[in-house]
């Protein structure tokens, strides 16, 4: 029946695209959460359910899961965290610097002069820019 159907539209799907398509078919499965609620209204039906799918769609409340529910973008204490590791960063670069009469070699970079001031301002520009 649906081969004659799909055959009987000017728009119609070519065969070899069709018989896929059919060969994808999954029945629907009430006990299946996107799936439900099901109506099954066969081809030639004259009563439909029409009061039941409206009261569906605009009656029915869902519930937020995993998929669905909005997360937070970061954590509360992320801005804290990134500058927490930001400052040991800048101390562990400070300190190799001082060692180092105030240079330090970072591979594939000319000899970079640093001061911790230097550092600093860098830092918070950092910061500001990841927290806005």
């Amino acid at each position: 029946m649906c081969e004659e159907w799909n055959k009987s539209h000017a728009t119609s799907y070519p065969d070899q695209i069709f018989s896929e398509l059919i060969l994808r078919y999954e029945e629907p499965n009430p006990a299946q959460r996107w799936d439900s609620p099901l109506f099954t209204i066969i081809y030639d039906d004259v009563d439909l359910p029409i009061d039941e799918i409206w009261a569906c769609l605009t009656n029915t409340k869902t519930k937020p899961h995993q998929s669905t529910a909005q997360r937070s973008a970061t954590s509360p204490d992320s801005l804290y965290e990134l500058e927490r590791g930001t400052q040991d960063v800048i101390s562990t670069i400070a300190a190799q610097a001082q060692g180092a009469g105030g240079s330090i070699k970072i591979p594939g970079v000319q000899q970079v002069s640093l001061s911790r001031n230097l550092i600093n301002d860098r830092r918070w520009r950092f910061l500001l820019t990841v927290s806005h």
